[in-house]
């Protein structure tokens, strides 16, 4: 089996698409607008016509936003695509855009025995039996681990819709065809009415997640099988990705996350389930904001193996959600911090799969991709159980969203061990949760007001936004770190320094592992993991002291750096 590097994965970004959003639009068609500041930043930066350029409107919630998307023929190299961004944004109707990438990974072949999306690290080998523990042998364990069998007798789930953005869906029985909503599943990627994933073995991670949130009692056979956390559910299978395997964010980008995201909404989910991650943008987050505007409950997997929370579990609307082992001890490789909301089972889930000789079975895989389909069938139980329309009825002004975060995370086990604050509230208890009171409406609105729900406010300016690659170093650590790397520049200079150009800085930092490992001086290096899966930098529990000093160097030479990167980075303004 080959063992996919996570460097190599992340080191390969591909162009997509710009996302702009306009001001001013009332002085013209807004889709004309948008072609006019596209030719002209494109002839800027190109030297060639946008005329094959497709201007592609986001969603009717946001009316003056529009995708920019080249031609299949057409290569967009890195920098190409930040330059393009610096041209629309000095252009004086656009608010702003957003440069959107995917991660090229077609010559990956499909029997790969690592998992690295946010979403599943696949299952222990072929001596897997033997690798699990007793309690890890049942089936049924991450369900009794968090109760949810004995919530049953209350809520399973019924009349209520689960959205979910994955690899699509294949038939399977552990996945009742009769629970598939198929007059709303939708092919993101392709662009069809088909959330089935024609690749067999390449579809099992959106049936794998999907089987834990609301798989039946089908039962395989008396030792292999699943059961969903809600096994009433309903679900709107969304095919976000390329055939093939491992469900990379990247591989579909955040576009098309965004986009399914909105399809739920049309098709009036009533929780979104998303088992995937990356880097984020501002229309994803739009997305998500209007999601909840809907009162429609979203979480995200907080991210595997890259330490840092991913986005859009980072976003403080989303619900992030870290994972622990049977034993309730924290996964080591789970991504952890400040943004996570909650945690759930993520180690040795069963889930509904393809095995290697195209046999339908069940076994155990890893991920926060489990967890936060756990979590995700526990806020389909809560919805069920009061009654969605009750609910909406008593919670007039202010979102289902907050509501249940406020229930989830005060009805919570204790967190894992060792967890010094970074793996939420606890961990999930299904029962408790159906259990506890609902909250005065002018509760939530205290706790939203104040901050205490939301994971708190995105930093997007200045060194704060590179603080985001640092869960383990203060901001304030960031800014003198930063400051030093200018030659002592003052730290009230350091924000103009980086304005403009924080998220293409913040890119190469979290994208390329030898350069962020050039920012932090660690006391110790990460073990490997395997036998030839290297983590390149403090990507996991390292202890991050300080941002490193002398980085002209180590910056100017990272492939793919915009002109106005590297005069920013030697200190003049482009």
């Amino acid at each position: 089996m080959m063992t996919v590097l996570i460097q190599d994965a992340l080191a390969q970004p591909v162009f997509d698409a710009l996302t702009i959003q306009l001001e001013n639009s009332a002085d013209g068609d807004p889709a004309e607008l948008a072609r006019e500041a596209l030719e002209t930043a494109v002839s800027q930066v190109l030297g060639t016509s946008a005329v094959n350029w497709q201007i592609k409107p986001v969603h009717k919630s946001v009316p003056d936003a529009f995708d920019l998307i080249p031609p299949a023929d057409q290569a967009i190299l890195v920098q190409q695509g930040f330059q393009l961004k610096y041209r629309l944004e000095e252009q004086d109707n656009i608010a702003y855009a957003d440069v959107l990438f995917e991660t090229n990974l077609d010559d990956i072949p499909e029997d790969t025995s690592l998992e690295v999306d946010t979403g599943a690290l696949a299952g222990p080998g072929e001596n897997w039996w033997n690798n699990l523990t007793v309690t890890e042998q049942d089936p049924m364990w991450s369900l009794r681990l968090i109760e949810a069998d004995k919530a049953w007798n209350d809520s399973r789930g019924a009349n209520i819709v689960v959205g979910h953005p994955d690899s699509g869906y294949i038939p399977h029985p552990e996945l009742d065809d009769t629970r598939i909503l198929h007059a709303f599943e939708r092919d993101i990627y392709e662009g069809d009415a088909n959330a089935q994933n024609p690749a067999q073995r390449g579809g099992n991670h959106g049936l794998s997640t999907a089987s834990v949130i609301l798989s039946g009692q089908s039962k395989l056979s008396p030792t292999h099988f699943v059961i969903g956390v809600a096994p009433e559910a309903e679900i709107v299978p969304m095919r976000i990705t390329k055939k093939g395997p491992p469900v990379f964010f990247s591989r579909s980008g955040p576009r098309r996350v965004r986009d399914a995201i909105y399809h739920a909404i049309d098709s009036n989910c009533h929780v979104i389930s998303m088992s995937l991650g990356g880097l984020g943008d501002r229309s994803l987050r739009q997305a998500i904001q209007e999601a909840v505007r809907q009162n429609i409950i979203v979480l995200a997997a907080a991210g595997n193996v890259v330490r840092i929370v991913v986005w859009p579990a980072r976003y403080p609307e989303a619900i992030a959600v870290a994972a622990c082992t049977a034993d309730r001890k924290r996964w080591f490789h789970s991504s952890r911090g400040p943004t996570v909301d909650v945690t759930a089972p993520g180690h040795n889930v069963w889930r509904a799969y393809i095995n290697e000789n195209g046999n339908l079975d069940a076994r155990p895989s890893s991920g926060t991709s489990y967890a936060v389909a756990t979590a995700a069938g526990v806020a389909v139980l809560w919805l069920a159980f009061h009654g969605r329309d009750n609910l909406l009825q008593k919670y007039q002004d202010v979102p289902l969203q907050e509501v249940f975060r406020k229930v989830l995370t005060e009805s919570c086990d204790p967190p894992p061990e060792d967890h010094h604050g970074q793996f939420g509230s606890g961990i999930i208890n299904g029962r408790s949760v159906l259990e506890a009171a609902l909250p005065p409406e002018d509760e939530i609105s205290q706790d939203i007001l104040d901050g205490s729900l939301a994971a708190g406010p995105e930093q997007e300016k200045g060194a704060g936004k590179i603080a985001v690659a640092f869960d383990t170093v203060s901001t304030d650590d960031v800014r003198a770190g930063l400051s030093e790397m200018w030659e002592q520049l003052p730290e009230d200079e350091l924000d103009t320094r980086l304005e403009g150009v924080e998220d293409e800085l913040l890119f190469h930092i979290i994208t390329n592992p030898g350069l962020r490992n050039a920012f932090v001086s660690v006391e110790e290096a990460p073990p490997a993991i395997g036998d030839d899966f290297v983590l390149d930098g403090p990507l996991m529990d390292a202890d991050a002291k300080a941002i490193s000093k002398s980085l002209h160097e180590q910056l100017l030479a990272v492939p793919g750096l915009s002109n106005s990167l590297r005069q920013r980075i030697a200190g003049q303004r482009p």
